[in-house]
């Protein structure tokens, strides 16, 4: 392991992790680089936090994100560097969430990330549960200020 530092909290239940540590766990599966890394976060509405020339993240934010992807009857989402891109256009795939999805889901997701704690055994105690709603209030409001840019992007284009 590097001598990298990959937390930085500011005290109790705000920490930031590094997108180096990301990028370990996930390196072997295509998210190797901080270009993939950010791209992901980017796609899945993940705000990222630059320090210096580093990238962080809410791990709880994070873990929302990702959990928000698996709801059932949601479509199949595709990584950065994932083999599929081949096979983009296909209806049951998507490589981005829509903000809105974010904002109509995050009760849901909150709670089936506090149930699949209880369900492997893992205490939650309460101020856990306080940092995760109070991580997808806050992620909420990022969603909203980011639809209307989205809806801007749809409709006329990335601005140039």
């Amino acid at each position: 392991m590097s001598k990298e530092q990959y937390v930085i909290s500011f005290g109790k239940g705000v920490r930031l992790m590094s997108e180096a540590y990301y990028i370990q766990e996930m390196g072997a599966f295509g998210i190797n680089t901080n270009r993939a890394f950010r791209s992901l976060c980017r796609a899945i509405c993940c705000p990222l936090l630059f320090i210096g020339r580093v990238g962080f993240v809410d791990p709880a934010v994070f873990q929302i994100c990702i959990k928000n992807l698996s709801i059932p009857g949601s479509k199949d989402f595709l990584f950065p560097n994932c083999y599929l891109k081949t096979y983009v256009g296909r209806p049951h795939l998507r490589q981005k969430v829509d903000p809105k999805d974010i904002e109509s889901n995050w009760k849901y997701v909150v709670r089936a990330i506090i149930d699949s704690r209880k369900m492997h055994g893992f205490h939650v105690p309460g101020a856990d549960k306080i940092a995760i709603k109070t991580a997808a209030a806050e992620l909420t409001r990022f969603t909203l200020r980011m639809i209307p840019s989205a809806e801007q992007e749809t409709t006329h284009g990335t601005p140039s």
